[in-house]
Parts: structure tokens; sequence; C-alpha cells
């Protein structure tokens, strides 16, 4: 049901957005996106803005990592995570642990957006194939983990470079697509969580 009105709500939200600022896509100026950083003997190049992009993301995501790991609110949300009943019996309020969450949601999401366009440019569409690629990532690697998410995010990073170097861009999103189908077929939990055996 959750999922269902986020999809919801997100088709309203871009089809409003094309409505007021139109549906074409703003690309930062070539002066910005040329700049080049040549890497190793092999003419590895990277823009500035792919470096800043890089450089964003590990930082937020250090940070992110302290907020949930290192504080008492983030164990209040893993606790939440973990047990929702048992946590709200040993003291937790669930109301304020779930307003912290979206917070930090909407946050982290406004920074990502702004990550993702530096380097693709921003249109209404732009969170549609990037959120369904990032919940592949998380799903690949542990939805109930920040870590196993990174992790699962640099394997659809490589499995599409892969796909694009050998076979074609055009089964990029198409194979992330499968392999997710894939693994909430037949390992749900992610490659980071063990598999949980049922007891009969």
């Amino acid at each position: 049901m959750t999922l269902i009105t986020s999809l919801g709500l997100l088709a309203v939200i871009e089809n409003s957005l094309a409505a007021i600022f139109g549906s074409d896509p703003i690309i930062l100026p070539e002066a910005v996106t040329k700049c080049a950083v040549l890497i190793g003997p092999y003419d590895i190049r990277i823009t500035a803005n792919q470096l800043l992009a890089l450089t964003a993301s590990v930082a937020l995501l250090l940070v992110l990592d302290l907020v949930i790991h290192r504080t008492a609110i983030g164990r209040e949300m893993r606790a939440r995570a973990e047990d929702h009943l048992l946590a709200a019996t040993c003291g937790i309020n669930p109301e304020s642990v779930l307003r912290f969450a979206f917070a930090t949601s909407g946050f982290f999401g406004t920074l990502g957006g702004a990550i993702v366009a530096l380097d693709l440019g921003c249109d209404p569409y732009m969170g549609t194939v990037v959120g369904l690629k990032a919940f592949a990532a998380c799903v690949i690697g542990s939805i109930r983990s920040l870590r196993g998410a990174v992790v699962g995010g640099f394997l659809v990073g490589l499995l599409e470079n892969l796909v694009a170097g050998y076979i074609s861009t055009t089964f990029k999103t198409a194979i992330v697509l499968t392999l997710l189908a894939l693994m909430l077929l037949f390992r749900p939990n992610g490659l980071l969580v063990p598999v949980v055996e049922r007891k009969v």
C-alpha cells in the first residue's frame, strides 16, 4: 500500500512540475561538463561534475552512516525497523522516529537529485529511472543495510557499464530490472544478509 501510494504521488509531482516548468531537460554548460581529469595510462576521463558527484556522494554516505550507527536517533531507527512493536514497548516513540526518517530521506534525496543532475542534467522525470536503479541496488545489496545498499549500487553500476561496453547501451536498464526481479524471487533479503531458513 505504501509503495503504490508513493508511486502515485511521484506521478502527480512529476507531471505537475512538467506542466509548470516544461519537460525539456536542462543541461549544464559544456564549459563545465567538458573539464576532465586523465587517470593513469589508459586515458580514463572523469569530468569535473563526475568528480564532484563522487566526492559529495562519499561524504554524504559517511555522514548518514554515522547518524545511523553512532547516534541515539539512529539506534532508535534501527530498532524500529527490526521490530516496531518491541521498540515501542522499550519506550521508543514511533512517531518521532518516523518524522526524523522522512525528513532525513527527503534531505538526502534532494541532495542525491542534485548530484545526479550534475552529470545527467535535470528534468521532471529524472527520478523515475534513477529511483528504480536505486531500489534495485538496495534489494541486491540489502534493503535493511546502508552499507549493503552501497555495495549493491556499485554492482548495479558495474553491471550497467559491462552491458553497455560489451553488448549495447539499449539493454542497460533492462538487465538491472531483470536482476531486480530475480533477486526479489530468490534472495529478497539481499546478498549481504544470510538466508533465513523457514521452520515448519
